[in-house]
């Protein structure tokens, strides 16, 4: 079950992030819906499962993110990236 935590943690960064507060959205899923986006859809690869939950936690108006996030990666040994 570590692949659970460590999603539902990253789920949560990611919301933090986006929308300043993720027990807001988080908050509203129950556990059947998290067991059901987690082992239903990304474990056993069941997407339209995974995107049946995740769509509504995911899409929200360009007016209420707070922030944008972007990672930058950078290699120092190649010049090709």
């Amino acid at each position: 079950m570590t692949y659970h935590f460590n999603f539902m943690n990253a789920l949560k960064e990611s919301l933090f992030l986006r929308m300043g507060d993720s027990n807001e959205i988080l908050g509203n899923l129950n556990k059947k819906d998290e067991t059901k986006l987690v082992n239903e859809g990304l474990h056993k690869h069941n997407y339209a499962a995974f995107w049946e939950i995740n769509h509504p936690i995911q899409v929200k108006h360009i007016g209420d993110l707070k922030r944008f996030a972007i990672r930058v990666l950078y290699n120092e040994h190649h010049s090709h990236v």
